[in-house]
């Protein structure tokens, strides 16, 4: 729980306070706190937002001197020899067939599963069907 006391005049605050030190030293406190809240945050706020696009801006400067540099530094097209063109046409025809394959196996896979699956029910339903039919079958001999 918070007091707010507001006082006009220094002899009165003298008075209030007296000799001590301990209170004069927590009023003083809470004086400078609240100064501190009240004025140097917003400051601080200003302070550091300035900073900050100001570090962003050298960033990018040199960010935009770096990719400039590179520019430079390099021919606007790429030449391979033979053998690197060959190593590449190896490698990328390697990653198709890989890639290629794996989808074979997995569509096999799911393939097989559903073809298992269809042919148990197939069986099972034929198998059913013809107790059924013996069972009847059975059925009728005993009548007569």
């Amino acid at each position: 729980m918070s007091i707010k006391i507001q006082i006009n005049s220094l002899e009165a605050l003298e008075r209030l306070i007296g000799n001590d030190n301990e209170l004069e030293f927590e009023l003083r406190n809470n004086v400078v706190q609240n100064f501190a809240g009240k004025h140097l945050k917003e400051l601080s706020r200003n302070l550091t937002e300035c900073h900050l696009k100001d570090i962003k801006y050298h960033i990018s400067e040199e960010i935009k001197g770096l990719i400039g540099e590179f520019k430079n530094n390099c021919r606007s097209e790429f030449v391979f020899n033979a053998e690197v063109k060959k190593s590449m046409k190896t490698f990328v025809r390697t990653e198709i067939e890989s890639i290629i394959k794996e989808h074979i196996e997995k569509t096999m896979t799911t393939t097989l599963e559903e073809v298992e699956t269809q042919i148990k029910l197939y069986v099972n339903s034929h198998v059913q069907s013809l107790v059924k039919q013996k069972f009847e079958e059975a059925v009728q001999n005993l009548k007569l």
